[in-house]
């Protein structure tokens, strides 16, 4: 049941309290979720540059492999799987075709954040990456995919749930290495909100933290063919809020800045299979 309480803080998102996070290898940490590998899938360009930058490498996929990636070691992977969620779930699904069971395929970058809710500089993580402009739009209500009967299975309530012993490893190896660490909802969006109107539209419909392009797509990918194989792929969010949603024209980027982090987000993910 989902109370007017529990709604407000899905809607907020909350910083990671120290205090209430564990350490990896903590006794109460779950123990019942196994990565053997970690995939990197990044939208664009510079946002792959970034994490090969932390990992002194450079990015140079083989030309005819598709989606363009690159092994950062035995069992990390990077991959540009482009920006937007056709381009990002074709290249998801094409990769968890050959992932082996317990690979972590995390849809890693920049993001804007909903202001009240996340700030510049955070870093995200998703409870749930919800798709916010699939659909129909009346002149006075949205209605999902998902509500009109045509969603998939492996959705629910129009977007991908993240598992949350998931969300706590993740939390307790970025936590101490990131500033200013979130856990709420991510939408993905095909179009980005450039007005307050469509950020809020976006807000209400979804109770995101941050919005993005790529995210729920990816998940989505990752769940049908991790049931189609019958093997266990796990999926995840994460991103750096570079800007504020909303009015373009306001806006105070701190592009080079989140790019930085998005590269010491992943080197802290990498420990999940060190």
């Amino acid at each position: 049941m989902v109370t007017s309480r529990s709604r407000q803080v899905a809607c907020q998102g909350f910083a990671a309290d120290p205090a209430r996070i564990l350490p990896l290898g903590h006794p109460a940490m779950p123990t019942d979720l196994t990565i053997a590998k970690i995939a990197f899938l990044s939208a664009a360009s510079a946002e792959v540059d970034a994490i090969a930058n932390v990992f002194s490498c450079t990015f140079k996929p083989d030309p005819a492999s598709y989606p363009p990636q690159m092994p950062l070691d035995d069992r990390l992977i990077l991959v540009r799987c482009g920006v937007g969620k056709a381009a990002s779930a074709a290249a998801a699904a094409c990769l968890a075709q050959t992932c082996p069971s317990g690979t972590l395929l995390i849809s890693i970058g920049i993001a804007g954040a909903v202001r009240g809710r996340a700030a510049p500089l955070d870093c995200i993580v998703a409870s749930r990456c919800a798709f916010a402009d699939e659909g129909v739009h009346t002149s006075n209500e949205f209605t999902s995919i998902s509500a009109m009967g045509f969603g998939s299975e492996v959705l629910s309530d129009g977007g991908i749930n993240v598992a949350p012993a998931l969300s706590a490893l993740l939390l307790s190896v970025l936590s101490p290495a990131m500033p200013s660490t979130r856990l709420g909802p991510i939408s993905t969006v095909s179009t980005c909100s450039g007005t307050d109107d469509l950020a809020k539209r976006y807000a209400e419909r979804t109770e995101n933290v941050a919005e993005a392009m790529e995210g729920a797509a990816i998940g989505q990918a990752v769940a049908e063919i991790s049931m189609a194989r019958g093997i266990s792929l796990h999926f995840a969010e994460v991103r750096i809020a570079s800007n504020f949603v909303g009015d373009r024209a306001s806006q105070a980027w701190q592009l080079r800045e989140a790019l930085i982090c998005v590269g010491q987000a992943a080197q802290a993910i990498a420990q999940l299979v060190k």
